[in-house]
C-alpha cells in the first residue's frame, strides 16, 4: 500500500524507514505493553492484585444477583495469605438448590454410583 502512494523510490525508503509512520514489530508490542500495563496493571505481584481489588468491587455493584465472594492478597513476613475469588452465577445457584435431588452413594473417596432422581 505505501509503495502506491509514494512512487518515487527515496521517498518510499525514508517513509518506509520512518518509525513512527512505519514501527517495527518489537515497536509495537513495546507500546502495546505499556498502554496494558497502565490501564490494566501488572501482570502479577502486589500490583496486579492492588488494580484487581477496585475491579472485583464494582462486579460485585454490577451484578448483585451472583454471589462473589474474594479474599485479598496479602503477603508479610509472617504468611501469606492468597487471593482466593468465588463467583456463583445464578444458573449454579439453582443447581446447588436441587442438591436435594441428588443421592450419591460413595466408597472411601471415590464415587461408586450416583443417579439423578426425577419428580
Amino acid at each position: 500500500m505505501l509503495r502506491f502512494d509514494y512512487k518515487d523510490e527515496l521517498i518510499y525508503h525514508k517513509i518506509k524507514a520512518d518509525r513512527s509512520i512505519c514501527p517495527k514489530r518489537p515497536d509495537f508490542n513495546r507500546l502495546y505493553s505499556a498502554f496494558n500495563r497502565e490501564k490494566y496493571g501488572s501482570k502479577n505481584g502486589k500490583e496486579m492484585f492492588q488494580q484487581l481489588d477496585p475491579n472485583v468491587c464494582d462486579y460485585i455493584e454490577k451484578y448483585p444477583e451472583f454471589s462473589i465472594e474474594f479474599q485479598q492478597y496479602e503477603d508479610s513476613d509472617e504468611h501469606v495469605q492468597p487471593f482466593i475469588l468465588t463467583i456463583m452465577t445464578p444458573l449454579m445457584k439453582r443447581v446447588h438448590s436441587m442438591r436435594h435431588w441428588w443421592t450419591c452413594g460413595a466408597n472411601h473417596l471415590s464415587i461408586r454410583r450416583c443417579t439423578v432422581i426425577c419428580a
